[in-house]
């Protein structure tokens, strides 16, 4: 069973020295169907956004640039 992550980034931001994503919107999920709604719900909220989709396989992330 592999698991879905859907992120939508705005940007960075820094605190103390350190640089990190802003994270604007995630949803998780096990349902590739449910994810593939998710995807196009992003892309018709966060247009400008980046958003990346995460998908746990065998124990390893991969990660895929949506937008």
């Amino acid at each position: 069973m592999n698991r879905y992550v859907l992120t939508a980034y705005n940007g960075y931001t820094e605190v103390d020295g350190e640089t990190f994503k802003v994270v604007t919107d995630r949803v998780v999920s096990i349902s590739e169907i449910e994810m593939g709604k998710h995807i196009k719900e992003f892309k018709k909220k966060y247009p400008a956004l980046e958003i990346v989709l995460k998908e746990l396989i065998k124990g390893k992330w991969k990660e895929k640039k949506i937008q």
